[in-house]
């Protein structure tokens, strides 16, 4: 299994935040009616999270009977609680998640797995951008299962899918976002932190950092050996990357075609949280860390909640909010780094956003207000829960 598996205590999630899986089974796991092509009959896809749930506020003229969710399925939530169910064991119900998953984001033409499905006016949904980033995470979960329980069938599955994804990653793997990276060197260096980015200045296609799990990569090498060497320049890529000028934050993107990674994917010198989190617990998973890094984060932690994002040059934070997903990332990658006081921290903040009112309907959830002030329920912020305390 990637990461340390030391014994952090007492985090039991039946303890430490008892309900929330009742809150996924209850509120937030529906079946939908799906369709496809144009061409196929219409199926039901069993088991799935829907991305978010909000609750009726009767001060905002909401009616109580109607229910206020989101009109996308995210595969990152259904990934997340896949990985969630495997780490504690339940088996059996890894097993019925797969076959909902498949179901409903396969795409038989591409061989890939879609990154959401999403409602239509008809209410039926439909898979939306099958990619290599999502079938690469699906990868990861086969990946863990077999070195929990080998079979045939997952070895199959395994070889199938690595072969589907190794010409892509031979060749690229295929850019998935614009970002201003190239430029930003210089002007990072020769400007001051709040000049506005040139205007020359291009979006260019980049392959985002934090979709790359350098884990996955290496564990692919037991399968097909072409991994072996993809995995190897990823990892050392990254492990090299200088920390000159600014804050030791992970890169964001990397081109292609200057074969160079780059700082920034936004304009405006703010590094996004949520990408240098996956990013550093992708790397730590395989033996890299950035203690600087680490002890920025919980800096941040010790004094509230983190922020969204953070200027490169600076270190100052965006808007601070309560985001449980970004403390549950910065848990998780507390556990990997076998950092306690980091994943206490973490863990601290997290708890802050638990629903403890026992006559709220969403108690034992992991809860954000939205702009109106409506209790919203998110999927990934309770997965990425699980995942952090169990």
């Amino acid at each position: 299994m990637p990461g340390n598996s030391a014994d952090f205590g007492q985090t039991d999630p039946d303890l430490i935040a008892p309900g929330v899986l009742k809150q996924i089974e209850t509120n937030l796991l529906i079946d939908v009616e799906l369709k496809l092509s144009q061409e196929d009959e219409v199926q039901t896809a069993t088991g799935l999270l829907i991305a978010w749930r909000k609750q009726p506020d009767l001060v905002l003229g909401d009616d109580p009977d109607i229910e206020i969710i989101a009109d996308q399925i995210l595969a990152i939530d259904q990934l997340y609680f896949g990985q969630a169910l495997l780490e504690s064991g339940r088996n059996r119900q890894f097993k019925q998640w797969r076959r909902n998953f498949k179901q409903a984001f396969f795409d038989e033409i591409s061989g890939l797995f879609a990154n959401a499905l999403e409602r239509e006016n008809n209410n039926i949904f439909r898979q939306k951008d099958p990619n290599w980033i999502t079938t690469q995470d699906y990868l990861r979960l086969l990946l863990l299962a077999y070195l929990d329980k080998p079979t045939k069938d997952l070895s199959r599955e395994i070889s199938d899918l690595s072969d589907t994804l190794l010409p892509l990653f031979l060749s690229g793997p295929p850019t998935t976002i614009e970002g201003y990276g190239p430029n930003l060197n210089h002007p990072l260096i020769s400007k001051a932190a709040d000049d506005p980015v040139p205007l020359e200045q291009q979006p260019i296609p980049l392959v985002s950092v934090e979709s790359i799990d350098f884990w996955t990569l290496e564990q692919l090498s037991a399968f097909d050996q072409g991994w072996t060497e993809i995995a190897a320049s990823w990892k050392s890529r990254l492990a090299e990357y200088p920390h000159e000028v600014g804050m030791p934050f992970p890169p964001e993107g990397w081109s292609p075609y200057e074969q160079e990674l780059m700082p920034l994917i936004e304009s405006g010198f703010q590094a996004e949280t949520w990408r240098m989190l996956r990013t550093s617990i992708h790397l730590a998973e395989v033996g890299v860390s950035n203690a600087d890094f680490l002890g920025f984060i919980l800096g941040e932690l010790n004094n509230g909640h983190l922020a969204a994002s953070y200027h490169l040059l600076s270190g100052s934070g965006s808007d601070k909010e309560a985001d449980p997903a970004l403390a549950a990332w910065a848990a998780r990658l507390g556990r990997v780094c076998d950092n306690r006081s980091l994943f206490s921290a973490a863990v601290k903040q997290l708890s802050r956003s638990y629903v403890s009112s026992q006559t709220n309907d969403f108690f034992g959830a992991f809860a954000r207000r939205d702009e109106e002030g409506r209790l919203t329920i998110f999927a990934l912020d309770q997965v990425l829960g699980l995942l952090a305390l169990q």
